[in-house]
């Protein structure tokens, strides 16, 4: 907290203890039986002044008003004596209540798999859903759309957070995709996932994993979820685990699978290593669910054959480095008729193969239970496709499009406004791509479209087409030469709703841009603002109201410069780029955001936000 000495936080004296206990409990469920209160009382005594305590057990019993109930849970908090040495078997055991009072075994199992994740880690919203979903905890009924399994999925979040369970990101509480395990939580939750007779860990998380020898018998036998996910793991034990239903794998070497074929009970499995090469054996495993693998798409072509086998698989994120679409083989996403999700990252600079665009996008047109796309297109055969099929315009969630010469803006707003899901939009080195005089047509809508990245678009002037785009949260725009103004202005116009959803907009290397509106705006949500190389932009649309949590990132010269009335209300919010802002890059910003897809292997990527 930066305090100028070290403060010693000690546990809360009986008072506090019991105010806090029954702020949490609320008044309300005090008062609806005598005994309650006195019950009360007994149990915030047992949380020992410990604030965790006292708010998650509060939290559990807010709303019981039943008084066995409350009798059952006290009981079960002085089962376990504070005499005890283990001074975390005690602790966990209170925490445990709130695991208790959830409403079900998918709250539960939700809760506990969010343990595989490391301290303090941002866990993305859709990745873990997605793992739900592959491990079976909210995906029972096959009937429901992939929206309503995500709605559930979101809910059981929403509740955990009730719970005090899980932690809200307080910078991208607006964006709402990703929240925090506080961690005494996640140790609470890895301790639940032992074996409770015999203490053997179900769960193998970093350092257990890395440690597990071939004498553990009895140990790698009831191991049921692993996961590894810092940097630097080199060297692992290749252990057997016949019973593993998750693994997840980051940055550590492939010795780690040279036993993978026996792990046939998996249903989740994330392999982010790119010098893996054993998909032959990824192949048999005929259970797999959720995969997530990343390759060297340019090595790996007939490898990835082996991947027709996987009948079961709901949802595949493949990330291919040094490849593109070519690299995928015929046959191969057809084969997988289970499909519901499909999202394939590339970053590769191979030639552009229109014919092998066209047959990936027959490909998927041909999956019966296909319901949501993220995919990058680079030709017009490809995007002709696309076009063609209103199946697939109805399945598309993010959509990058680079290196299209000759695409035009209206066929672009006439495309994007029939995707009805789209949330994400890339539109990067479409040099050819200019404005129109039909950009203020409302018969276009965007209504879902929440990030937008524009890059290397020199012949565009503005993007007032996203006016359409009521619920848009993140505008990245760089290295477009030729862009004056973001947002032009109507005169008749409501500016109200102009970026009213807005929360982080980056602006950089735009030498001729002079205005982001004329007018100023509320921007009710807006957090961040990032303004690198735009040396003609003196102004910012903002008035003495806008923006209440706003924070202004910029070169100092360039904010010296500024020609804007209002900028001493603002002084306050403005931080200058550091020594440490010079290595961030464009990039940085969506991989942050989560939103790694809408990158491509394009030059703007090796710009930094400083650079000049």
């Amino acid at each position: 907290m930066q305090a100028p000495e070290p403060l010693k936080v000690d546990f809360l004296n009986e008072k506090e203890a019991l105010e806090l206990f029954h702020i949490k409990v609320t008044e309300e469920t005090l008062n609806y039986d005598p005994r309650i209160r006195d019950l009360a009382k007994e149990m915030a005594a047992e949380c020992k002044g410990l604030p965790l305590a006292l708010i998650v057990v509060g939290i559990a019993m807010a709303g019981v008003e039943d008084v066995n109930v409350w009798e059952c849970s006290k009981n079960k908090l002085t089962s376990s004596p504070w005499t005890n040495t283990d001074f975390e078997t005690k602790f966990f055991s209170i925490l445990k209540l709130s695991y208790d009072q959830l409403p079900d075994d998918t709250h539960r199992n939700c809760f506990l798999y969010c343990a595989l994740y490391p301290e303090d880690y941002e866990i993305r919203v859709t990745d873990i859903i997605d793992k739900w979903i592959g491990e079976g905890f909210i995906c029972r009924d096959m009937t429901k759309s992939i929206q309503d399994i995500r709605y559930d999925g979101q809910s059981v979040i929403a509740k955990l957070k009730l719970c005090c369970l899980l932690e809200s990101v307080e910078d991208n509480v607006d964006l709402g995709r990703s929240f925090k395990m506080h961690d005494m939580i996640r140790e609470m939750a890895l301790w639940l996932s032992c074996d409770q007779d015999k203490r053997i860990k179900r769960v193998l998380v970093q350092g257990d994993a890395i440690t597990t020898s071939h004498d553990d018998v009895e140990k790698w036998k009831i191991v049921e979820r692993i996961s590894i996910m810092n940097r630097g793991v080199q060297h692992v034990a290749p252990v057997t685990y016949p019973n593993l239903v998750t693994l997840l794998l980051r940055h550590c070497g492939k010795q780690y699978l040279q036993n993978l074929k026996c792990m046939t009970k998996l249903k989740v499995l994330e392999l982010c290593c790119p010098d893996i090469c054993e998909l032959e054996e990824i192949s048999e495993l005929v259970l797999l669910e959720y995969l997530f693998l990343t390759i060297n798409g340019f090595d790996y072509p007939k490898e990835l054959k082996e991947l027709k086998n996987l009948k079961n698989l709901k949802v595949f994120n493949l990330s291919l480095r040094d490849g593109n679409i070519v690299n995928i083989p015929s046959g191969v996403i057809s084969s997988l008729r289970q499909l519901r999700v499909l999202r394939v990252y590339y970053d590769g600079e191979l030639e552009k193969n229109g014919e092998a665009e066209e047959k990936f996008i027959e490909e998927v047109e041909s999956l019966p239970k296909l319901e949501e796309i993220n995919v990058g297109i680079e030709t017009e055969k490809g995007l002709n496709k696309l076009l063609q099929s209103r199946k697939l315009q109805n399945c598309i969630y993010a959509l990058r499009l680079g290196g299209l010469d000759t695409i035009e803006m209206p066929l672009l707003l006439a495309c994007i406004s029939k995707m009805k899901h789209l949330q994400q939009l890339g539109l990067l080195g479409l040099s050819g791509l200019k404005d129109y005089s039909g950009i203020y047509d409302d018969t276009y809508c965007l209504r879902m479209l929440q990030s937008v990245l524009i890059s290397s678009c020199h012949s565009l002037m503005h993007v007032t087409w996203l006016k359409h785009a009521p619920h848009l949260q993140q505008l990245v725009i760089g290295d477009c030469a030729s862009v004056e103004e973001v947002i032009k202005e109507d005169e008749n116009e409501d500016s109200s709703c102009v970026f009213s959803s807005l929360v982080n907009l980056h602006l950089y290397g735009m030498p001729k841009l002079q205005s982001i509106h004329k007018t100023a705006l509320s921007f009710p949500s807006l957090k961040t603002i990032n303004i690198g190389r735009c040396t003609n932009l003196k102004r910012l649309p903002l008035h003495s109201d806008s923006a209440k949590q706003l924070i202004i990132r910029g070169h100092e010269d360039w904010w010296n410069s500024l020609e804007w009335d209002a900028k001493h209300n603002f002084q306050s919010k403005f931080q200058p780029f550091t020594s440490d802002d010079v290595n961030i890059n464009f990039q940085d910003w969506f991989t942050a955001g989560g939103l790694d897809f809408l990158i491509g292997s394009y030059d703007f990527l090796d710009n930094d936000i400083t650079e000049g």
